[in-house]
């Protein structure tokens, strides 16, 4: 289990991880970006919601930040399988699924301050789909929402369970250098 979830989460040269596509298998041969299973399966919560909501759903549109966010919440989630065995977050701090320690910050590189794109990593190659990458992507997803979303995570009560924070890339960035976006063409 060590291997495939280290294997899961390695590191390519585009900064992208295996996990973050449907299929893989080379650096060179791979497609599907932010199509995997699991992360379709965590969207699918977002769609699920849209589809509660009275307006429904329209699966042209472009959801790039509940995307990207079900992207991170993978990563976060088989990082604690790295051991082998499941070792699941503890009350400290440094385990909360949070800004500060998912989302983009500012680190120190020598004499500049860079900002690193954690959370942000996937939006520009998301943001380049034309409606109909996002309509396919959305009905791939959808095929995970449960066929009552009053008892899924569309529901109200999930709702209520839910919050709002602005993403890091809606906030000013102070004069601080950014790390190059990497651009991934599917």
């Amino acid at each position: 289990m060590r291997e495939y979830v280290a294997g899961l989460l390695l590191e390519l040269k585009d900064k992208n991880k295996v996990l973050h596509y449907r299929e893989f298998e080379s650096e060179e041969v791979k497609s599907g970006y932010c199509q995997s299973q699991p992360i379709l399966y965590t969207y699918a919560a977002h769609l699920a919601y849209l589809k509660s909501l009275p307006a429904g759903i329209d699966y042209k549109s472009a959801n790039v930040g509940a995307l990207a966010l079900a992207a991170l919440a993978w990563e976060r989630e088989l990082g604690f399988w790295a051991s082998g065995e499941y070792v699941g977050p503890t009350r400290s701090q440094s385990d909360h699924f949070s800004q500060d320690n998912w989302g983009d910050c500012v680190e120190e590189r020598g004499d500049k301050m860079v900002k690193v794109h954690r959370a942000t990593r996937p939006v520009p190659s998301l943001k380049l789909w034309t409606p109909e990458k996002w309509e396919d992507v959305n009905k791939l997803a959808s095929k995970y929402i449960p066929a009552d979303t009053n008892k899924g995570p569309g529901s109200k009560a999930a709702a209520k369970r839910r919050s709002a924070s602005l993403a890091s890339s809606d906030t000013e960035s102070n004069g601080v250098e950014e790390e190059p976006a990497v651009i991934i063409i599917d």
